[in-house]
């Protein structure tokens, strides 16, 4: 997904106190922190190390779409705001910070009056704090599904059609297209592509089919089974009428004229003038053949062939080449279609794996990978009564439709006979054979290494890398190239799948990812990174953080099988919601939604438990701005739509104004003693930033935690600091293990960011 950069204002609204409201914050910079989890199981995301980033200008959070809006949009960015890291730390967690008496700045310095600083500590050790929101409580933890964005469709070995289609269209001829993704092999030439035949699966396991001849009269007949190969015609009979069909003597469908062929009980296929099941028929005619055929003609250039239409790779494939053979193998209830054609160059006349309206250039290298595809591939392959199948698990074949175009039918006869020939040392000795010219749809920006792939189980030996070279990964700028896109009206080289993004169903993920868990299974994924990828661009390792059924959160790499790497896997067993498989392995990024701002974050699965919680919403439909520094006045609000805190009717705070969104919630917080305020008392100071130190103090009031112990780990926090009571309390409970890798330092006087503060809540939620 796209992520957003530009500095955008917005304008929110926040609800009534009476119910739990939904934060919509100010717009932040949404540069990418550079934090990570802990690699010790059982441990929550680390803090985000905030990276410098400039505000667009401020409004209120959110809690309701009906309260008025906040009209201070403008408010100068100066104060506050989310600091950079030392660079030689990573923030051990996604902390936010808590609140005590504290400096107008927000920096946590405790210049407060001496009565602040007392009521705070007295406050903080004697609250009795308030339970989590019933609604929050019913939300529980969300089951997001894993948004999934990738590149490119197809196996992403050797050529890329659109690829080649964009070269053409750059001014690159067939051979610079073909050294470009087949480095390294040589041109051939195979005079048998003008004789061999070659049978096409069309359609297998079938219950039923028809034929529809649209020129006519077209020949029946009735053919015993052989193998290896299909049954010669002198070995076959012409097909009789049934007496049923009142008619006499050898078939002849007519033009016009659509027959049905039916199994039956009886071992015979029956043809019919109504589709199989339906009653009323007329039987046409009947054979306990095994092999109905269907004579089309076998004329070099198809003008005087017949031509019918059945079902194939496409529902309605037309067809006007050799012999249309309907096979019942053995005695079951199932028919099988294959298209004798007699040639492999005519085979290639009705191959569709190229958009017709391409480049000549890109038609060519089609045409030349295309036979070298398919003479390599002919072997007998008795499941199929057939030689190479129409669909595109080898080549979508559909018949006459291709052919009817000239530009294919020109493309294939200006290369024919021309093939690619692999040539390698192995052993001292040169080698040669016909290349395996392997293409798909299009790559992710580079082509993926044979040996990477999720199509391919090619073992990964030194014989293998010598002898597929030509199949290792390939730079291919050209499959995600912009300018055929850009182009008006949109040139038909412009690659559709240069960027896709779907969602998968979080169980179905954590089902597959919890194979390399070695404590038995997750059954919901927190986050997923990705930590390395294979030249081709598929991720090879993920950094998994997921959550068991025992309410355990663990965090451990996943890298697929000892065949396939992660990525791979993803391609192979995971289907997206509607029900289809990813497009590619080459996948860019894995998140949750709804927003996109936060892909990839260490705060993310807290930011969707937050929009699923009614805790906060986003800047808007897709941004959440989790880098964004957090206000008081927004952390007022987020506070009170997590924790049952009773409304007030009170004007606590000088500085906070009715027409604040915020108004109400500040003045919830201060009579229920959760805040006194800054300076004397009487400010709120609603602008200012919130310090995770003074984080630590408001978290701790509202849920009520004992603070007398002030025996903190972190050697940050001073001895005799207001909140240090607040930070030992919020560590006991697992929501802070500090701001570094080590776990040493809690860095109090760090701003607190939105994505921050939404881990600190769903892990207040979680601890009780």
């Amino acid at each position: 997904m796209q992520r957003l950069v530009a500095l955008l204002t917005a304008v929110l609204v926040v609800a009534p106190m009476a119910t739990p409201a939904a934060l919509a914050d100010d717009p932040a910079a949404n540069a990418e922190d550079g934090a990570r989890t802990t690699d010790a199981t059982s441990v929550e995301p680390a803090d985000a190390t905030d990276e410098p980033g400039a505000r667009g200008s401020e409004a209120a959070d959110d809690a309701s779409t009906t309260a008025p809006r906040d009209d201070e949009a403008g408010v100068s960015d100066s104060a506050g705001g989310a600091h950079g890291d030392d660079a030689t730390e990573v923030p051990q967690e996604t902390d936010d910070g808590a609140e005590g008496t504290e400096t107008e700045d927000g920096t946590g310095s405790e210049e407060a009056s001496s009565e602040a600083d007392e009521a705070h500590a007295t406050i903080a050790a004697t609250s009795a704090g308030f339970p989590i929101r019933s609604s929050v409580r019913a939300a529980g933890e969300p089951n997001p599904a894993v948004r999934v964005a990738g590149s490119g469709w197809g196996h992403g070995v050797g050529m890329s059609q659109y690829g080649s289609a964009a070269m053409a269209r750059a001014g690159h001829g067939v051979n610079d297209i073909i050294a470009h993704y087949y480095p390294g092999l040589e041109p051939g030439s195979r005079e048998e592509s003008s004789t061999r035949p070659i049978r096409v699966g069309l359609r297998q396991n079938q219950a039923s089919t028809w034929v529809r001849a649209v020129t006519g009269p077209i020949r029946w007949d009735a053919c015993p089974p052989t193998l290896g190969g299909p049954t010669p015609d002198a070995q076959c009979e012409r097909l009789q009428f049934h007496a049923d069909s009142g008619q006499t003597g050898n078939v002849s469908q007519p033009a016009g004229a659509t027959w049905h062929v039916c199994p039956i009980s009886n071992g015979n296929q029956r043809v019919q003038d109504r589709a199989c099941g339906q009653s009323g028929f007329r039987t046409i005619a009947s054979t306990a053949q095994p092999v109905l055929r269907v004579q089309l003609g076998n004329g070099a250039d198809a003008a005087g062939n017949r031509e019918i239409v059945a079902p194939g790779y496409r529902p309605e494939t037309r067809l006007r080449r050799g012999a249309h053979d309907i096979i019942r193998p053995g005695t079951g209830q199932s028919l099988t279609t294959v298209q004798n054609v007699p040639s492999v160059e005519q085979y290639l006349y009705g191959l569709a794996e190229s958009i017709l309206s391409w480049p000549a250039a890109a038609l060519q290298a089609q045409a030349v990978t295309g036979r070298t595809y398919a003479l390599r591939t002919l072997i007998d392959r008795p499941t199929c009564r057939c030689d190479i199948l129409a669909s595109p698990s080898h080549q979508a074949y559909e018949g006459f439709g291709p052919e009817s175009v000239g530009a294919w039918r020109q493309a294939v006869d200006e290369t024919r006979h021309r093939v690619l020939i692999n040539r390698y040392q192995w052993q001292g000795q040169q080698r040669s054979e016909l290349a395996e010219t392997y293409y798909s749809s299009s790559h992710g920006g580079r082509s993926e290494s044979l040996f990477d792939s999720w199509a391919y189980n090619m073992p990964d030996t030194e014989q293998n890398r010598a002898r597929y070279a030509y199949l290792e990964s390939v730079d291919d700028p050209w499959s995600v190239d912009e300018a055929p896109c850009a182009s008006t009206p949109r040139h038909a080289s412009c690659n559709p799948n240069r960027s896709w993004q779907v969602d998968v169903r979080n169980r179905d993920v954590a089902n597959l990812l919890s194979a390399g868990w070695p404590g038995g299974a997750i059954t919901t994924v927190e986050h997923l990174e990705i930590r390395d990828r294979t030249t081709g661009g598929t991720p090879a390792t993920l950094r998994v953080r997921g959550r068991t059924s025992a309410g355990e959160t663990v965090s451990f790499d996943y890298a697929g099988t000892s065949t396939y790497v992660a990525g791979a896997m993803f391609r192979r067993q995971l289907q997206t919601t509607g029900g289809a498989s990813l497009r590619s392995s080459q996948i860019r990024s894995l998140s949750f939604g709804p927003f996109d701002d936060d892909d990839g974050h260490v705060h993310e699965y807290a930011i969707v438990w937050a929009n699923h919680a009614g805790v906060a919403n986003g800047l808007d439909a897709t941004r959440f701005g989790p880098q964004q520094s957090l206000r008081r006045d927004q952390m007022a609000t987020l506070l009170v739509n997590t924790f049952a805190i009773p409304p007030s009717s009170q004007d606590r705070f000088d500085d906070v104004d009715e027409s604040n969104p915020h108004y109400a919630a500040i003045n919830a917080l201060a009579a229920a003693g959760v805040t006194t305020g800054v300076r004397n008392g009487r400010d709120f100071d609603p602008r200012g930033y919130v310090t995770r130190a003074q984080m630590a103090s408001f978290l701790a009031r509202a849920a009520g935690w004992d603070t007398s112990d002030t025996s903190t780990a972190f050697t940050d926090v001073p001895r005799g600091d207001v909140h240090r009571g607040a930070i030992t309390a919020i560590e006991r409970r697992g929501v802070t293990a500090g701001c570094d890798t080590a776990g040493t330092r809690y860095c109090p006087t760090r701003s607190v960011t939105r994505g921050q503060m939404a881990s600190f809540l769903h892990r207040v939620v979680r601890a009780g």
